[in-house]
C-alpha cells in the first residue's frame, strides 16, 4: 500500500499519470470531464468534483497542449476564466466575480490568489508565467475554501507544474513566426520504481509586433524574451513516507512598456523564483495522513520606465516568502473526514528607487507607491466533510482563524518611522453536494473571504510626482466579502456541463478619499460592491454521441453578470458599474482529428466593460471629462490551429492567432489607428494601444 500524500503536486500528477498510460490513452480520447474528476484546489488534498460544494474550472493538460498561447495570461483569456486587463506583455490584472488583483501584479494588494503548487505564488501578476512546464491549472471561484487565507476574496487560481509522476518520455519543442517569434522548450522525465525526476527548460522571444486593421505604424515597445526552467525530484522511502522537491524559475524580460502615455522607450523584467519541499506519510492502516509543504519564494520585478513628459524611473521591487503548510487528515470513520491545516509565513517587501522628474531634474518618490514593509501571518483551520445516504449526499463546513502582524520598514527617499499594526479574521464556509443521479449533482455553498491592509495603505506619507500628499490610515479595517451559489452538473459518457448562479458581495474595501488639508488618504468604503451572475461550462464529445470514427470534440466557458452594482460609486461619475469586469464573456472552440492531422478552432469573446481610462484622450473627441467611466464594445478574437503527425515522433504544427485581424484591447481606449483620440500633449512618442493583429507560427514537436 502506497502512502496516501496529501500535496496537491502529486495528486494532480496521479492523475495525468493515469490518464496518460497506454492502457486508458484510446478510452480518455474519446472522453470529457465528469463527476469523478479528481480535484486538489479546494482543500488542499485529492477529491472528486461530486463532492466539491463550489464552481471548480480545470484547464487539463490537453487543452494546454492544443492552445497557441503565449502565457498563463493568454490559456486563462481563451478559458473565459475572468477579465483580464493585458497592459503590457509582462503585466496583466484579473477580475474574478469582482475579485480585482493589483494592475502592478503586486499580491500583497489583490483580491484574487494566485497559487503555484498549493500555495502562494508571491504575484499576481500571471503574465510573468509562461506554459513550457505547467500540467494543470484549476481555478476556485469566490472565497469558497477555508484552506486559503487574505486574497482569496475573487477565486483561486492554482497552477500546477511537471513532475516525474505526470510526465512521461522526453521532447523538444520549437517554433518560430510572425515578428520574429522565436520559442523553444524540452524536457526529459524519468520514472523508477521508488524514484522519479523531471528537468524541463524554455525560451522564447518577439519583436515589436503590429496591430490589426486601420492601424498605420508597428506597435514600438512591445517585445519580450522569456525564460523557464524547473527541476523536480521525488522519493518514496517506504509505502508510507515520499518527499518532493521542485525548484523553478520564470519571468519575461526586456519587456516593453508602453503604460497609458503610450511610451516607446520603457522596459521591464518580472521574475519568479521558488524552492518546494514536500513530505507525506500516512500510518499503516490509512486512516491518517499528513503532509508538511515548506517554501521559499522571490518575486522581482525590475521597472525601467520613460515618460517623456513627467518623470524617469528606475526601480526594482523584491518579495521574498518563507512558509510553511501543515495538513492533517482523519477518516474518523466510513462516512466522516476531518482536515485540520496550520499555515505560517513571513514575508519581506523591499524597493530600490532612483526617480528623476523630468522637468527639473529633482529625485523623488514616485509610482509604484510600495513602502517596505515585514510581515508574518499564522492560521489554523479545519474542515469536516461527512457523506450520508449512501454517499449521494455530501455536507460540508469549516472555519479558519488569521492572525498576522504588518510592519512598516524605514523606506528610501522616505524618512518613514518604523511602526507595526496587526490584524486577524475568521473566515468560514459551508456547502452541500447532493447526486441526484449518476449523472446529475446539485450543490450550494455560502463562504467568507477577506485582505488585510498593506503598509502602505496603513502608514504611507509621500509626495506624488504631481505633487499630491497620499497619507496612510492605521485605523483601517479588514476588506471582507460573503458569496451564496447554487450549482448544477451534468455528465455522462460524451457531456459535461456545469452551471451556477452566485451573488458575491465585497465590504469595506479600501479606497483613497481627499482630505480637507488638500491631501488623500485610505479609507474604507461604507459601501458594497454587489455582483451577481451564471457560470456556465460546456464540454462534449460529439463523435462519441455520432458514432463516428472522426474525432469531434467542442468546449464553451462563460459568464453573464445580470446586476453589477458599486454601491461606493461618487455621485459625480456617469455611471455605477463595477469597473474592470466584464458584463459578459464566453471561450468557445471545437477540435476535429483523425488518424494524424488535427484541427482546431477557438473564439474568444471580450464582453463589454466600464473604465474610468488613465489615458489622456482627446476632450470632448474622446471623453467629456477626466471623471467619466467608459464602456468599452464587445469583440470577438479568432484563432486556429493544426497539426499533422509526420511519424510516430515527429508532429508538425501551425496557426494563426486574430484570425480576422482584429485591431482592439481588452482595456485601453485610445488604440494604435486613426483617427487618434489620444491627447498628444501628454504622450511620450506613441497614439494609442492595440492588442498583436494576425499572427502566423509553425513549429515542430519531437518526442523519444
Amino acid at each position: 500500500m502506497k502512502v496516501k500524500r496529501l500535496a496537491p503536486v502529486y495528486y494532480a500528477s496521479m492523475t495525468m499519470m493515469i490518464l496518460h498510460s497506454p492502457l486508458v490513452e484510446a478510452q480518455q480520447e474519446a472522453s470529457v470531464m465528469n463527476l469523478d474528476e479528481m480535484i486538489v484546489t479546494t482543500s488542499g488534498r485529492s477529491e472528486t468534483l461530486n463532492k466539491v460544494t463550489t464552481t471548480i474550472q480545470v484547464i487539463s493538460e490537453d487543452k494546454i497542449r492544443r492552445s497557441s498561447a503565449r502565457s498563463v495570461t493568454d490559456l486563462l483569456a481563451e478559458n473565459a476564466v475572468g477579465f483580464f486587463s493585458e497592459w503590457t506583455p509582462a503585466q496583466t490584472s484579473i477580475n474574478i466575480r469582482g475579485g480585482a488583483t493589483d494592475g502592478q501584479g503586486r499580491d500583497f494588494r489583490s483580491q484574487t490568489l494566485v497559487l503555484v503548487n498549493g500555495r502562494r505564488a508571491g504575484t499576481a501578476n500571471i503574465s510573468k508565467l509562461s506554459l513550457g512546464d505547467v500540467s494543470r491549472i484549476e481555478i476556485i471561484r469566490g472565497p469558497a475554501s477555508v484552506a486559503y487565507g487574505s486574497q482569496a476574496m475573487g477565486g483561486v487560481i492554482n497552477i500546477i507544474t511537471r513532475n516525474g509522476s505526470n510526465t512521461t518520455g522526453s521532447s523538444i519543442n520549437l517554433s518560430g513566426g510572425s515578428w520574429s517569434l522565436k520559442q523553444g522548450h524540452a524536457h526529459t522525465a524519468y520514472q523508477g520504481e521508488n524514484a522519479d525526476f523531471y528537468f524541463g527548460l524554455g525560451a522564447s522571444e518577439r519583436d515589436d509586433y503590429d496591430s490589426g486593421r486601420g492601424s498605420k505604424e508597428t506597435m514600438h515597445n512591445t517585445a519580450w524574451e522569456r525564460r523557464s526552467a524547473l527541476v523536480a525530484a521525488g522519493l518514496d522511502v517506504n509505502d508510507f513516507h515520499r518527499f518532493d522537491l521542485t525548484l523553478r524559475t520564470d519571468g519575461i524580460y526586456n519587456a516593453g512598456f508602453r503604460g497609458s502615455s503610450w511610451s516607446p522607450e520603457g522596459d521591464e523584467d518580472r521574475k519568479n523564483h521558488s524552492i518546494d519541499f514536500i513530505y507525506d506519510g500516512q500510518n499503516p492502516t490509512g486512516d491518517l495522513a499528513w503532509n508538511a509543504h515548506a517554501y521559499i519564494v522571490r518575486d522581482v520585478d525590475h521597472f525601467n520606465w520613460e515618460n517623456r513628459t513627467f518623470l524617469k524611473l528606475d526601480n526594482e521591487r523584491v518579495l521574498d516568502i518563507y512558509g510553511l503548510r501543515l495538513l492533517t487528515e482523519w477518516n474518523a470513520t466510513q462516512t466522516t473526514e476531518v482536515r485540520i491545516g496550520a499555515d505560517l509565513e513571513y514575508s519581506e517587501l523591499r524597493n530600490d528607487r532612483l526617480n528623476t522628474l523630468r522637468s527639473n531634474g529633482q529625485t523623488v518618490r514616485a509610482a509604484p507607491y510600495d513602502n517596505d514593509q515585514d510581515e508574518r501571518v499564522g492560521a489554523l483551520w479545519g474542515e469536516v466533510i461527512q457523506t450520508v445516504f449512501n454517499d449521494r449526499l455530501t455536507l460540508r463546513a469549516g472555519g479558519r482563524y488569521t492572525d498576522g502582524k504588518t510592519t512598516l520598514q524605514p523606506t528610501k527617499g522616505l524618512d518613514l518611522i518604523k511602526s507595526s499594526e496587526n490584524y486577524e479574521e475568521f473566515t468560514h464556509s459551508f456547502g452541500a453536494a447532493y447526486r441526484l443521479t449518476d449523472q446529475v449533482k446539485l450543490r450550494t455553498g455560502y463562504a467568507t473571504g477577506f485582505r488585510a491592509p498593506t503598509a502602505t495603505e496603513l502608514a504611507a506619507d509621500f509626495e506624488t510626482f504631481g505633487g499630491s500628499q497620499i497619507i496612510g490610515n492605521p485605523n483601517l479595517d479588514n476588506e471582507t466579502n460573503q458569496q451564496l451559489e447554487v450549482g448544477l452538473s451534468f455528465s455522462n459518457n460524451w457531456l459535461f456541463s456545469d452551471i451556477a448562479v452566485f451573488d458575491n458581495r465585497i465590504s469595506d474595501r479600501i479606497t483613497s478619499r481627499p482630505t480637507a488639508d488638500g491631501r488623500s488618504t485610505y479609507e474604507n468604503n461604507a459601501d458594497e460592491i454587489e455582483l451577481k451572475g451564471i457560470d456556465l461550462q460546456l464540454e462534449a464529445n460529439l463523435s462519441s454521441l455520432l458514432q463516428t470514427d472522426m474525432n469531434w470534440r467542442v468546449f464553451a466557458n462563460g459568464s453573464y453578470h445580470f446586476h453589477m452594482r458599486d454601491k461606493g460609486t461618487p455621485d459625480t461619475l456617469n455611471t455605477d458599474r463595477i469597473q474592470r469586469i466584464y458584463k459578459y464573456q464566453a471561450g468557445i472552440g471545437t477540435v476535429v482529428s483523425q488518424n494524424k492531422w488535427e484541427l482546431n478552432l477557438t473564439g474568444i469573446l471580450r464582453g463589454p466593460v466600464w473604465y474610468d481610462t488613465e489615458e489622456r484622450l482627446l476632450s470632448p473627441l474622446a471623453e467629456s471629462s477626466r471623471d467619466y467611466v467608459h464602456k468599452k464594445s464587445a469583440f470577438w478574437v479568432w484563432n486556429l490551429r493544426g497539426s499533422y503527425q509526420l511519424s510516430n515522433n515527429l508532429q508538425l504544427f501551425a496557426g494563426i492567432n486574430n484570425l480576422l485581424d482584429k485591431n482592439e484591447h481588452p482595456l485601453f481606449i485610445a488604440l494604435n489607428k486613426t483617427p487618434y483620440i489620444s491627447d498628444p500633449a501628454f504622450s511620450s512618442g506613441g497614439r494609442g494601444n492595440s492588442m498583436p493583429g494576425r499572427e502566423l507560427y509553425a513549429g515542430l514537436k519531437l518526442d523519444f
